[in-house]
């Protein structure tokens, strides 16, 4: 138990203003160290993952735990953090918000006038075997953020829509293909579209994936 301090008089107006500012210097030290040890942690999980070998599945998965593994080594990129599918029945709108196990607790979560990104009660799960459980069995939609703490990624995704998109996609594929690329293509969600998958052996630099896609781009325009 924390004894009352000196200087307040309780019933009365005296304000211990010296009190106050040790207090938020003390709350300001914990979030410093908070962010740290989570940026450490996700350079240490990077690191864990970069070492890992991905071994193929002969056959293809066949346990829900064989389909949690391929799904984590697909597509976890940073793993301290994720997204879930968000819809608004009322407006029609819908997105994707970090998922915090503080959301829209009161006198904690300050949803909307803070955002996420900013707010000082973060509590972000990770991406985990939990998460993409609940994603495969349809309790929740999720997604994942590309670019990790390093500026790395696991793959590259391009995005296919609007008049042509099929014909767009198949180019796009035939021209990574030329370049020895792998290209998984998938069907979008509203069916009107299509994305175009490339998956890495290791962590690259977002950088080098990028310029990555802007060549096959190129040869896929020269094609169509």
């Amino acid at each position: 138990m924390i004894p009352p301090h000196k200087g307040i008089a309780h019933g009365s107006a005296t304000v211990p203003r010296e009190r106050i500012a040790e207090i938020e210097e003390e709350l300001r030290q914990i979030v410093e160290k908070k962010q740290t040890l989570r940026r450490e942690l996700e350079e240490l999980r990077s690191v864990a993952s970069s070492e890992a070998v991905h071994q193929p599945f002969s056959g293809g998965p066949v346990t829900p735990d064989e389909n949690i593994a391929l799904f984590l080594s697909l597509f976890r990129c940073r793993e301290g953090v994720f997204p879930r599918l968000w819809e608004n029945s009322r407006s029609g709108k819908k997105g994707y918000s970090p998922v915090c196990l503080n959301e829209w607790v009161r006198g904690i979560c300050e949803k909307p006038r803070v955002k996420c990104a900013e707010c000082l009660n973060q509590r972000f799960p990770p991406l985990d075997e939990e998460a993409v459980l609940a994603h495969l069995t349809g309790r929740q939609t999720i997604g994942t953020y590309a670019i990790r703490e390093d500026n790395s990624c696991v793959f590259l995704a391009a995005d296919f829509d609007g008049e042509g998109w099929e014909a767009d996609v198949t180019a796009y594929r035939d021209a990574g293909e030329s370049l020895g690329m792998d290209v998984a293509v998938e069907r979008s969600r509203s069916g009107q579209g299509a994305h175009g998958w490339i998956f890495f052996d290791a962590p690259t630099p977002a950088t080098l994936a990028r310029r990555l896609g802007t060549l096959i781009t190129a040869k896929a325009s020269s094609l169509h």
